[in-house]
């Protein structure tokens, strides 16, 4: 039942998307995350706040930092697919509730390629941001050369706002915990150019998780 409800859902925002109106398809996809799942919507923001951050740091251009601010928000938007039961489960996860998970990437890059015909970097985004540069991530096991910069500091944005907040089987990390975490990947999970933005961000990432 929660499953056919968030089908609905995400019907109901469809019916509202204007591919001619990239900002209002924006806010209008923004609205369905907070209304479906407002943890979820609480965690896109802070993500980002933090990719963008990153993306000055990295020095991306104007038309690659809307990208990413766009991205960012909407990274998780395949969630909706996703009951809400599962989200806030507190229990350990099984397999199959994993196996559950690990579709929203490409759910949420179907849902980003038709909100933003014209800005296919989002869905690439948005399908990408599990990824790892080493080829451990998820759902396509790609590796550093084969998603883009945008992707990757959505990745580190992700797990460091992640790490910063408070889960049923862990407290939350201090900003400084969850820096040190990155850097224990750096060039492994993550990527060097994007890890070292973060470090010479470190106290604005501190003031973030504040």
């Amino acid at each position: 039942m929660e499953e056919t409800a968030a089908r609905e859902g995400y019907g109901l925002y469809c019916a509202d998307m204007d591919a001619r109106n990239p900002e209002l398809t924006y806010h209008t996809l923004k609205a369905a995350i907070a209304n479906a799942h407002m943890p979820t919507a609480h965690h896109s923001i802070r993500v980002r706040i933090c990719a963008s951050l990153l993306g000055q740091a990295c020095s991306l251009d104007g038309r690659r930092m809307t990208t990413l601010a766009i991205a960012a928000e909407i990274h998780d938007i395949g969630k909706l697919y996703i009951s809400p039961g599962l989200l806030d489960k507190r229990d350990m996860l099984s397999q199959e509730d994993w196996a559950i998970l690990r579709k929203h990437p490409m759910l949420g890059a179907k849902i980003a390629a038709a909100a933003f015909p014209l800005m296919p970097d989002v869905a690439e985004c948005v399908l990408c941001h599990h990824e790892r540069v080493d080829g451990s991530g998820y759902p396509q096991a790609l590796k550093s050369d084969q998603f883009s910069l945008e992707a990757k500091i959505i990745a580190v944005a992700d797990v460091f706002v992640a790490l910063l907040e408070e889960r049923p089987y862990r407290r939350a990390y201090s900003p400084d915990q969850a820096l040190s975490i990155l850097i224990k990947d750096d060039g492994i999970k993550y990527d060097n150019i994007v890890v070292s933005a973060a470090q010479s961000l470190r106290g604005s990432l501190t003031d973030f998780g504040a």
